[in-house]
């Protein structure tokens, strides 16, 4: 059963999110999170600029950091 799903996101249960790769994400190695997914991450609404350094994500079997940052325009997206 899924919570939430918003573009190519699902949230499963407040532990699990996945995410389909996309071209973006494969090409450029960041992609963009929906408003709606955002609170998974974090339950703060960050400033124009800001970054989140220490979240974890496993991504084949390997855990690894991952900076969530919010775009100077109000986007957010993750950086691996």
């Amino acid at each position: 059963m899924q919570l939430l799903k918003s573009y190519s996101w699902v949230i499963l249960s407040e532990n699990i999110a996945y995410k389909v790769a996309d071209k973006t994400l494969i090409q450029d190695k960041e992609t963009g999170i929906p408003l709606d997914i955002t609170p998974f991450f974090t339950n703060k609404q960050l400033e124009a600029g800001e970054e989140l350094k220490s979240i974890k994500f496993l991504i084949d079997n390997q855990e690894q950091a991952i900076s969530l940052k919010r775009k100077k325009d109000g986007r957010y997206k993750i950086v691996l």
